[in-house]
């Protein structure tokens, strides 16, 4: 006994009495340890689950027997519903396109021409001979027991069908006698049934589609067409229809009902409504099916429900059983290492770690890390760049001012002597390239275009002198963009460019066009942009030229001889991108021997807003 009692306590030695005492283990010191061994994640996911689903097998071992004969009955009411519905669907097709003859038959041009000329054996050959070609092509013809055509005094007759060497010969007097029925008019299209007038047989059926003929001149009724449908478009459907229902199948087609027997439509009385039934309508009739469902078909054996409950007990207590180890495997050990990626990104290292790349969602986060590691990479190497670019394009832009300052006025002392010469030409010359560059020793990044326009017209002074009058120049620039901003010296480099490539060449005179317009964002939300269109009448070029413009490099950009030389039309359109972004810059359309076509795109910002 007294070794039992060990195994039950614990013994705890005391050095100063050097002896063992046994202690009761109590729930305040297993605390702790169970604290610790419930604090993890994946520890709260196996008791969620667990809990979970023991509540879910209680749960759907109380209510699954209950939901069984639910399940039974409803499983039956769909099948008869796909059934039924597939039969509408059949039948459907049939009535759209009987409707759709019927409808042909109002609106052809023959039948009309037949019906306002009665009498006329030509027009009744025409339209007999158009109304077979259309009856034989209409698909659903095997069901149309018969059509009528008559004009509105019903004194000429025309008529088709399946049954006619059935029927009693069609004459003017029953054709009178049965149409006075009150059945046969628009109104009861397909919603009627009755014994076929004019059949031998006494038990043959059909159902009347009626359709008036209007002249499309004057709108007057001028005849009438007369469509019976075979009630065999119902019963062939059901010819493969044994469903393991222990009542037949019920047509309702009207006011009258039906139980189909033996592919025929038997007549019967009206029931009432039952519990368990499934119903279908075709579309636009009023034909109903109904299938009546007996409450001995939901009687089922109970040995299902107990092996869906085995299973169920058996899939949880497996399902517990290895959910530990895949958690261990599939949550704790990615997790540990997506920690570890972060803590590298937040250190300063963006290299991609590839190991965290699973195919999960665990994965999907990992590909994210990595993904914004190599964009924040990107765009930091980026920033350096567009900022080395920018410096450089400003460095090459001082770099190529002259002195302007000694140019500007040595200029301006030649001025005054050409003055004093009377020699205008030269002194207005002088004073635009005194003002050219006296503008370029300001060296103003962004400037009204109103400035940028005065600076182009001095610039188009020189070369207008040069070339002695065969070049002109046109502006039409509204006054609501005149004081937007632009990076200066933009259309001077294009003006060289356009006169230098494009007019020179061809020895003729040329003609240079400036437009400016506000157009709006090409997508919804984007701002609204300047657009300046310089176009010449130049010599043009081809798509690989112009491709080639854009993809030159900043050595070759440009290479001409001229005042902005070093300022190609790459050299502007970087300029525009580094200020304002990617959107924005320059467009080139042209024709070889015809024209050329700059268009630059720029944000609407006035200079006084911005100034402010």
């Amino acid at each position: 006994m007294e070794k039992i009692k060990k195994i039950t306590y614990l013994a705890v030695y005391d050095i100063k009495q050097n002896k063992y005492s046994l202690i009761r283990p109590t729930c305040a010191k297993m605390k702790s340890p169970m604290k610790h061994l419930f604090s993890t994640v994946k520890a709260q996911i196996v008791l969620l689950t667990a809990v979970f689903s023991l509540f879910c097998t209680i749960l759907s071992a109380s209510i699954s027997f209950a939901f069984l004969q639910s399940y039974v009955r409803q499983n039956l009411s769909q099948a008869a519903t796909f059934n039924l519905q597939l039969i509408s669907g059949l039948c459907a097709k049939d009535v759209s396109l009987i409707n759709t003859l019927a409808r042909w038959c109002s609106a052809n041009h023959q039948i009309t021409q037949w019906c306002k000329n009665p009498g006329n054996t030509k027009a009744q050959g025409e339209a007999w001979e158009r109304l077979k070609e259309e009856f034989q092509n209409n698909t659903a013809n095997q069901y149309i027991r018969r059509i009528i055509l008559c004009n509105k005094d019903m004194s000429d007759i025309i008529q088709v069908g399946t049954k006619l060497t059935e029927s009693r010969p069609l004459t003017t007097f029953l054709l009178n006698d049965f149409t006075s029925q009150e059945s046969l008019n628009p109104e009861k299209n397909w919603k009627t049934i009755f014994t076929d007038y004019f059949s031998f047989e006494k038990n043959e059926n059909s159902i009347p589609v009626v359709m008036p003929l209007y002249d499309t001149s004057s709108a007057q009724r001028i005849g009438t067409v007369y469509i019976f449908v075979d009630s065999g478009f119902i019963t062939d459907r059901f010819e493969n229809y044994a469903p393991d229902y222990t009542s037949l199948p019920e047509v309702q087609i009207g006011n009258k009902n039906f139980i189909i027997q033996n592919g025929t439509l038997v007549p019967v009385e009206k029931n009432e409504k039952q519990r368990f039934q499934v119903t279908i309508e075709i579309p636009n009739t009023q034909i109903i099916f109904t299938q009546n469902l007996q409450k001995a078909l939901f009687r089922k054996n109970n040995e299902l429900f107990i092996k869906i409950l085995l299973l169920l007990a058996l899939g949880t207590a497996f399902l517990a059983a290895i959910l530990k180890s895949l958690l261990t495997k599939m949550i704790t050990v990615p997790l540990s290492k997506i920690n570890m990626q972060l803590t590298k990104v937040s250190g300063g290292n963006f290299e991609a770690n590839h190991d965290i790349e699973w195919n999960n969602e665990i994965g999907d986060v990992g590909r994210g890390i990595n993904s914004l590691s190599e964009n924040i990479k990107t765009l930091m190497e980026h920033k350096v760049n567009d900022e080395k670019n920018k410096r450089l394009l400003e460095y090459k832009m001082l770099q190529n001012q002259i002195n302007p300052h000694f140019l500007y006025n040595t200029l301006n002392a030649i001025k005054w002597m050409a003055t004093i010469q009377h020699a205008d030409g030269i002194a207005e010359m002088i004073t635009s390239l005194a003002r050219l560059l006296k503008n370029v020793s300001k060296a103003s990044h962004l400037i009204p275009l109103s400035h940028e326009l005065e600076l182009l017209d001095d610039y188009f002074v020189i070369l207008k002198y040069r070339y002695g009058g065969a070049i002109c120049m046109t502006k039409e620039i509204p006054d609501e963009v005149m004081h937007n901003i632009i990076p200066s010296f933009t259309l001077q480099p294009l003006l060289e460019n356009a006169i230098f490539h494009g007019i020179e060449p061809t020895g003729q005179e040329g003609k240079i066009s400036l437009k400016g317009q506000i157009t709006e964002g090409a997508v919804e939300g984007d701002p609204p942009k300047m657009q300046l269109v310089l176009t010449d009448n130049g010599r043009g070029m081809d798509e690989e030229t112009i491709r080639k413009i854009f993809t030159e490099t900043e050595d070759t950009a440009g290479i001409y001889s001229g005042m902005f030389r070093k300022v190609g039309l790459l050299n502007v359109h970087k300029r525009i991108q580094y200020e304002f972004g990617s959107k924005y810059g320059l467009t080139i359309l042209s024709e070889p021997g015809k024209y050329t076509s700059i268009t630059i795109e720029l944000p609407l910002k006035n200079s006084e807003e911005d100034g402010k």
